[in-house]
């Protein structure tokens, strides 16, 4: 007898699942990481045979079958499939290079979906030449996470209690001098609020922000909640992003990395630190595996500190932000868009026309149950996260929340005309 491994759903779950070759042995994702747990072991039997090796009757059992391990995922194939099919969309019509996403259920860190555009069949063994494809981008690439960042250094600002939500930030003329580069604001929007440093995305806001504080102050609070570090996840190949050593953070490291510049993030990472904030300032390690019982978790900030930051990002969706197509009928959403210009592949400097759309969020506000990040690298024609990533976060979560039965948290608005 010979078997053939068939597997279902394949190009949404293909990056995670991982494959077997042709002797049952793991070789991809969790099929190899968890290699032994799934392949139990063979029992022994001793056999009688005649003289010409007939089988005759089985004389005695020596050793027992073991079974493998069922191992059930925190995975929701519905949520995968609708990630996978939105990703791919986006995908082709951006032109992208690659599109990934996560979601999280920030009660319990739960990985409901994960999945990246473009995948493969490991059904079809002609497929398996395309490496790239059958990379987990959302655990093993790392990135400048950009404008998702500033959020956090907000947060931080804020657990100082040097800063309120409602204190000032002077960013005229919209751009500052720090060592030996400016760093600039789309336009001089003169004095901010926290909320609205978040809402205009201002660097030089968060800048004067992290300068006004020892330089350690930041780069230690990214660290402690996660950044620079593999999460608990463990995927395998997982990326630990990158932070600077504490002998490099200088006036202009500590400047760059307060909107996301000067360090490297996972996909994971930027969703764990999304939850974090949505779950009251408790961070719950993030799994793969199904949860049975609700699991411990840690309380990074103070409740009313990341209460205060998650109704801040409440405003960038609505009127005046930047992340109107991150909408959802029905639901408050609220979150961060990022736009990075990508490193040049010489590393001297950042291209001028390769681009990475970022949107991180979380739905519903009132009561938060997911937490997403959506990445897409190098689209063209339109690049910004707001236009690119944020259309795309809004598909995923308007059907996650309807599949998982999340109550609506504001009215759905009625046309025009209607009685």
């Amino acid at each position: 007898k010979t078997y053939k491994r068939y597997y279902p759903q394949p190009q949404p779950n293909a990056q995670i699942i991982g494959l077997t070759n042709s002797n049952g042995v793991g070789i991809e994702g969790l099929e190899m990481q968890l290699n032994s747990r799934l392949s139990g072991s063979d029992g022994e039997q001793r056999i009688v045979r005649d003289r010409k090796g007939n089988r005759l009757k089985i004389d005695s059992v020596i050793a027992e079958v073991k079974p493998g391990e069922n191992i059930t995922l925190s995975i929701d194939s519905r949520l995968q499939y609708i990630m996978y099919r939105e990703l791919t969309a986006a995908g082709v019509a951006n032109n992208a290079r690659s599109a990934t996403a996560m979601a999280v259920d920030v009660k319990t860190g739960a990985l409901l979906a994960m999945s990246s555009w473009p995948s493969y069949n490991p059904n079809d063994p002609k497929g398996l030449s395309n490496k790239d494809a059958m990379r987990n981008r959302g655990a093993v690439d790392s990135f400048e996470p950009v404008s998702t960042m500033k959020p956090l250094t907000v947060m931080m600002a804020m657990e100082t209690g040097k800063y309120r939500a409602n204190s000032v930030v002077n960013t005229a003329p919209g751009h500052m001098r720090v060592g030996n580069h400016t760093i600039r604001d789309t336009h001089n929007y003169g004095a901010l609020t926290l909320g609205g440093i978040i809402i205009k995305s201002s660097n030089v806001g968060v800048a004067k922000i992290a300068l006004s504080l020892p330089y350690n102050t930041l780069p230690e609070f990214y660290k402690r909640i996660g950044f620079g570090k593999r999460s608990a996840v463990g995927f395998p190949g997982e990326s630990a992003g990158l932070m600077l050593p504490p002998s490099k953070w200088n006036v202009s490291e500590v400047a760059t990395m307060s909107y996301g510049y000067g360090l490297n993030a996972t996909v994971l990472q930027l969703a764990q630190s999304y939850a974090m904030i949505a779950n009251k300032g408790v961070e719950v390690p993030l799994t793969l595996y199904k949860v049975k019982e609700k699991p411990q978790g840690q309380q990074m900030v103070a409740p009313e500190i990341a209460d205060s930051v998650l109704h801040l990002l409440e405003g960038v969706t609505e009127p005046g932000g930047k992340a109107r197509l991150a909408v959802i009928p029905g639901y408050r959403v609220g979150g961060k868009t990022g736009t990075a210009h990508k490193l040049r592949a010489d590393r001297k400097g950042y291209s001028s026309n390769e681009y990475r759309a970022l949107f991180a969020g979380v739905a519903p506000i009132s009561n938060p149950r997911i937490a997403m990040v959506v990445v897409v690298e190098n689209p063209q024609g339109k690049y910004y996260g707001g236009l690119v990533a944020a259309p795309i976060f809004a598909k995923i979560m308007q059907e996650s929340l309807r599949l998982l039965n999340v109550p609506l948290d504001r009215p759905l608005e009625t046309p025009k005309g209607t009685p």
